[in-house]
C-alpha cells in the first residue's frame, strides 16, 4: 500500500511515478521507520501475554460476545454499541484465548504507526522518529496495543480515511469514515472535524462536493451499524448516553477537574511542559502552520480538524485518558511540521521525558475514589508510572475472563486507573 499523500503531493507537483523500491532517500526511510516499529514491537510483544489487559471494558466485551453469539441474546458489553469488535474479540478469543486478541491488537496498533509515518511522508521532517517514538513508546498507546481495547482500531482507520481524503478520492473517505465508527461511534467527531478542516483549507465548490460525499457516507453508513443498538435498547436512543458514573462524580469542579488534569497524564507532566514550552518558544513557526500551501496545508489543516474533534468529546466526556490518543497522533504531525527546521535534539529529549512516564510520573492530586472520585485533594509526589500501574494490574488479573471475576480481583487492589 503505497502513501496516500504521498501520491498526493506527487501529483501536486508534477512528479511521476511512486518511490522506486532501489531509490536510496526510500531505502534510508525504510530504515527509520523501523528504528520506530522495533522498538515498540519489542516492548509490546511480551505485554500481549499478561492477559487481557486492565481495562472493564476488555471483559465487559468477552461477557457480550458470549451472551451475544453463544447464548443468542444480543447484549452490549456497554452504550453505545461495540458490535463489531465484540465479534471480532469473541472469535479471537476462540481461536486463541487473550494472547490472540492482543496480538491482533498489536497488528492493528503497527499498521497505525506505519500509515501515520507515511501520512506525514512528504513533509521533510528531520525529527519524525522520535516524534514518532512517542505515540508508539507513550504508556497509554502500549497498553492500547496489548489489550483486548478498541482505542487503536478506531484510530487506524480515522488515519487511513484522512489519506483518502488527501487523495481526494469522493467515497474512500467515507468508506474508512465509516468504518471508524463502527469500531467507535465517538470516531464521527474527529472526522467530521477532518471534513470540515479539509473543506476549509481551500473552500470551493469541488472540496465541498467531495466533502459532503464523505461526510455523508461516513455518517449514513457507520451510524447503520447502532440500528442493533436502537434495536436492543427498546426501540429508542438511550444507547447515546454514556456510562459516565453517578451525578456526585461530574459536579462543575470535577468535570473542571477532569478536562484540565487528565490530559496532563498523555505525555506525562515533565514531557507536557517542555512540549508548551517548545510552542511558546516557537510560536512563529506554530502560527505558520496556517500560512503553509498545497497538499502540506491540506494535511495540517486535516490533523488539527481531527484533533479538535477529539478535544470536543472529551469536554463532554472527560473519562478516559485514552480517548485523547488520537488527538495525540495527528497533534505530533502538527508539531512534527511546525518544528522541522529545528535541531532533532529537542524531539529526543522530548522522547526521553515521554518514555519516562512508563516508569515514574508526577502526581499532582489524589482522587477520594480512584476509578469513581466525587472530589479530590493536593498530593504532590512522584508516583508508579502509567505502564508500571498498567503491568501490575494486568498480572493481578491474568486468568478473568468476565467482569464478575475482573471486580472480584479489583476490589482487593490497592489502586485504580482510569
Amino acid at each position: 500500500m503505497t502513501s496516500l499523500t504521498g501520491r498526493a503531493a506527487a501529483a501536486a507537483h508534477g512528479v511521476a511515478g511512486s518511490r522506486a523500491t532501489s531509490d536510496p532517500c526510500a531505502g534510508r526511510e525504510d530504515r527509520a521507520l523501523l528504528a520506530v516499529l522495533i522498538p515498540f514491537l519489542l516492548v509490546g510483544l511480551p505485554l500481549c501475554r499478561l492477559g487481557y489487559g486492565a481495562d472493564n471494558d476488555s471483559y465487559l466485551m468477552l461477557d457480550a460476545g458470549l451472551s451475544t453469539w453463544v447464548e443468542g441474546v444480543p447484549t452490549m458489553s456497554r452504550h453505545p454499541g461495540y458490535w463489531l469488535y465484540e465479534l471480532l474479540v469473541f472469535l479471537l478469543d476462540r481461536l486463541g484465548g487473550a494472547s490472540a486478541v492482543n496480538l491482533a491488537t498489536l497488528t492493528v496498533s503497527t499498521m497505525v504507526l506505519w500509515r501515520l509515518w507515511r501520512l506525514a511522508e512528504p513533509v521533510p521532517i528531520s525529527w519524525r522518529v522520535p516524534l514518532l517514538l512517542c505515540l508508539a513508546l507513550n504508556p497509554w498507546y502500549l497498553a492500547a496495543s496489548t489489550s483486548a481495547i478498541d482505542y487503536n482500531y478506531a484510530l487506524l482507520a480515522v488515519i487511513v480515511s484522512v489519506e483518502a481524503a488527501l487523495l481526494e478520492r469522493p467515497l474512500l473517505p467515507g468508506l474508512f469514515g465509516a468504518m471508524a465508527l463502527w469500531f467507535r461511534l465517538g470516531s464521527v467527531f474527529p472526522m467530521l472535524g477532518a471534513f470540515a478542516a479539509l473543506f476549509l483549507s481551500g473552500p470551493d465548490r469541488r472540496s465541498l462536493y467531495k466533502t459532503a460525499i464523505g461526510a455523508t457516507v461516513c455518517i449514513l453508513l457507520g451510524g447503520s451499524l447502532y440500528v442493533a443498538s436502537w434495536m436492543v435498547s427498546g426501540r429508542n436512543l438511550s444507547f447515546l448516553q454514556a456510562h459516565a458514573g453517578p451525578e456526585e462524580m461530574w459536579s462543575a469542579t470535577m468535570w473542571l477537574g477532569r478536562v484540565l488534569y487528565k490530559p496532563l497524564g498523555l505525555l506525562g507532566l515533565p514531557a507536557t511542559l517542555f512540549a508548551a514550552a517548545l510552542v511558546v518558544l516557537w510560536w512563529s513557526d506554530v502560527a505558520g502552520l496556517v500560512r503553509t500551501t498545497g497538499a502540506e496545508r491540506r494535511l495540517c489543516f486535516a490533523a488539527a480538524g481531527v484533533a479538535a474533534g477529539v478535544g470536543s468529546l472529551y469536554l463532554r466526556y472527560p473519562i478516559e485518558t485514552s480517548y485523547l490518543l488520537p488527538a495525540l497522533a495527528f497533534g505530533l504531525v502538527l508539531f512534527g511540521v511546525a518544528s522541522r527546521g529545528r535541531p532533532p535534539v529537542f524531539g529526543w529529549v522530548l522522547l526521553g521525558l515521554v518514555v519516562l512516564g512508563n516508569i515514574v510520573v508526577v502526581q499532582l492530586a489524589a482522587p477520594d475514589r480512584p476509578g469513581s472520585a466525587t472530589s479530590a485533594r493536593l498530593d504532590f509526589r512522584l508516583a508508579p508510572g502509567v505502564l508500571v500501574t498498567d503491568v501490575r494490574d494486568r498480572i493481578a488479573l491474568i486468568g478473568c475472563r468476565s467482569f464478575s471475576c475482573w471486580l472480584g480481583r479489583r476490589a482487593t487492589s490497592p489502586d485504580a486507573r482510569s
